[in-house]
């Protein structure tokens, strides 16, 4: 089976996460190349040019990768007609053709899947990391810069903030494989929403205090993190501060390694689209078929960008 994946991102390379990074899982062979006919097309968020394919149009699906947020991101709620499923952390509507899922995007560390699998981790000090941003577009990532000054002005001696705008790294994985302790805030809280900020803790054997996703124990073990509240800094800070300095880490690394094998072979993109393509793909003729890519007309994007902008003003004034 071939599959043709059309994304609207570039780095980090995702067949990486396949065995030898051939792209290839469970017999599928996934492609970026702009095939003219495939047995399935997969679209990671939009659009950004039309494309024509041979293709059964029931095998054309949409995976969302970004938060629900339809004032900044409206092709999270518009457009979908093209699509025979829509894989997103929150359906818009009723729809059948809506399917519940976490966005799958990549892992950030440095490292491929074969990698992972027989890495030997590097011996861990009890420090706490935090590789985050200085990034205020959205207004999730206001209320996570806000925790990021008030931790500065805390000068804890054995917490490292770094990452875009603050201390820039090269690779994740050098300053998660060695402490024991990482925090992850996402830009977003809701369910089904996690991303690569908790992932990368896991695959590094990191325990991550952890804001974000509601029902996280869906998909985790409950011991595999610690929930942080960052509408109280001062309780967020006081649960890290209870935590390292009791040295739960040992108790819960069982719990981590049992999440870190989920997302490397479960919760990643290639196992779970190759799952859900094994009982969704229909066995069908290629056809030919025009997908459209995503246009707003002018009235729409003024009104985007109006309530675009009372969100971030809310964010940085009432939160």
């Amino acid at each position: 089976m071939l599959v043709r994946i059309v994304k609207n991102w570039t780095a980090p390379d995702l067949f990486r996460q396949t065995p030898d990074s051939k792209g290839i899982w469970d017999d599928i062979h996934f492609t970026f190349d702009p095939v003219d006919e495939c047995d399935g097309l997969l679209v990671l968020n939009v659009l950004k040019e039309d494309i024509t394919v041979r293709c059964p149009p029931e095998n054309i699906w949409a995976i969302f990768q970004e938060p629900y947020l339809p004032d900044f991101l409206p092709w999270m709620k518009d457009g979908h007609e093209q699509f025979a499923r829509v894989y997103t952390h929150r359906p818009p509507t009723m729809d059948p053709r809506y399917h519940p899922a976490p966005p799958l995007v990549p892992w950030h560390v440095g490292m491929s899947y074969d990698e992972l699998l027989h890495v030997h981790h590097m011996p861990k000090n009890d420090s706490i990391v935090w590789v985050t941003s200085a990034l205020q577009v959205l207004p999730g990532h206001v209320k996570r810069y806000g925790f990021y000054q008030f931790l500065k002005e805390k000068g804890w001696s054995d917490l490292n903030i770094c990452g875009r705008g603050i201390r820039q790294i090269k690779d994740k994985w050098d300053v998660l494989d060695r402490c024991r302790y990482a925090i992850a805030v996402e830009n977003h809280c809701g369910d089904n929403y996690w991303t690569e900020k908790i992932a990368d803790c896991w695959l590094s054997e990191t325990l991550p205090f952890y804001y974000g996703c509601p029902n996280l124990e869906n998909f985790f073990p409950a011991d595999s993190f610690v929930r942080i509240d960052l509408d109280d800094f001062d309780s967020a800070a006081s649960v890290i501060r209870r935590v390292v300095d009791s040295g739960e880490y040992e108790k819960r690394l069982p719990a981590i390694r049992e999440a870190r094998k989920l997302v490397l072979n479960q919760f990643q993109f290639f196992p779970f689209m190759a799952k859900e393509m094994q009982n969704g793909f229909r066995r069908a003729s290629l056809v030919p078929v025009h997908l459209s890519s995503f246009r707003q007309g002018p009235l729409d994007r003024l009104r985007n960008h109006c309530n675009q902008m009372l969100h971030l003003y809310k964010a940085r004034n009432f939160s």
